[in-house]
């Protein structure tokens, strides 16, 4: 399989990069990460075709800004704007319903996949696993862990 052939496969936090390497190398993926990813974890892979996340509010009175950054700060609350644009922020919203707001930057991972348009996201979290079928049914995200998805090739 050649590089125009490779599937497109965002990678969660803690998925086996090794696994995943030896895929890349052998040409049957192309691993993305988002910047959010590099941001909290230092990760080395490079973000490509990444897209911003950040807050669009007009309203001047509102705090959202000033006291959700949303990477991890413990609020319970969502923000009414929490990304750049309404259709960003209502896909977020709509993925948080199925995998859970204690799950929140898996969902940030979740919609940076579906608007880059990859092909597979693995990740070895039960939390996402346990509702694959559930994401697949709703946004046809197919989410595999790096073994399932090193056995797709090596079968």
């Amino acid at each position: 399989m050649n590089a125009k052939q490779a599937l497109t496969v965002t990678k969660d936090v803690g998925a086996n990069q090794k696994i995943l390497r030896k895929l890349e190398k052998a040409g049957y993926i192309k691993i993305y990460v988002s910047d959010m990813e590099i941001k909290e974890t230092g990760s080395k892979i490079k973000a490509r075709n990444s897209l911003p996340f950040g807050f669009q509010c007009d309203d001047k009175e509102c705090k959202c800004k000033e006291g959700f950054s949303g990477f991890g700060d413990g609020s319970e609350e969502i923000p009414h704007s929490y990304f750049y644009s309404e259709e960003h922020n209502k896909l977020f919203l709509e993925i948080v319903e199925i995998v859970g707001w204690n799950n929140r930057l898996d969902c940030k991972q979740l919609m940076h996949h579906i608007l880059n348009r990859r092909d597979i996201f693995v990740t070895e979290d039960r939390d996402i696993l346990d509702v694959a079928t559930k994401l697949l049914d709703k946004f046809q995200i197919i989410i595999k862990s790096p073994t399932e998805l090193a056995s797709q090739f090596l079968e």
